[in-house]
């Protein structure tokens, strides 16, 4: 009693628990029997559902510009904008990936793509773009996690449209 005016935490083995006919439970073993009893009956609840109720539920139709958004797979700012929102160093999840490859993976393999499509030479036109970023080929391997230094290769330019 002095425990509950105060404020303090109240232990779970020292709460009294009545089973259905409103005797003492005294025992561990029987206090857990009720427990599953209890949410045995809260939990699993038989609904039966009447099959011409739920025929009758149309699905909302999605406009075809709101359905090619919602099936359109994410852009790399948009993984980038999600991972920048996750904490560093947490423990992994169940398939044992930390947050912390997921982020160094997605720079790394973007500076991959960029060397990549250098490599091409599919180079954009600058006049056709409005929103473009300039790179040289130096700079892409500076930022490089594993970068080579490469002082025969001829400075390239690389413009590369914004996501």
């Amino acid at each position: 009693m002095i425990r509950r005016l105060r404020g303090g935490k109240t232990r779970i083995e020292n709460m009294p628990i009545l089973d259905k006919q409103g005797n003492l439970l005294c025992s561990a073993g029987e206090r857990l029997e009720r427990f599953k009893e209890y949410f045995n009956e809260l939990l699993n609840v038989k609904v039966i559902i009447d099959p011409t109720t739920s025929n009758t539920i149309q699905p909302k139709n999605i406009s075809p510009t709101e359905k090619s958004r919602q099936e359109k797979p994410p852009t790399i700012m948009e993984v980038k904008t999600a991972l920048k929102q996750i904490k560093s160093e947490k423990a992994p999840g169940n398939d044992g990936i930390t947050v912390d490859l997921l982020k160094y993976t997605i720079q790394y393999n973007t500076i991959n793509v960029l060397k990549q499509e250098f490599e091409k030479h599919k180079l954009i036109d600058s006049s056709s773009c409005t929103n473009t970023l300039h790179l040289t080929q130096s700079n892409i391997q500076s930022s490089s996690p594993a970068s080579t230094t490469s002082t025969t290769r001829k400075r390239k330019n690389l413009y590369v449209t914004m996501f």
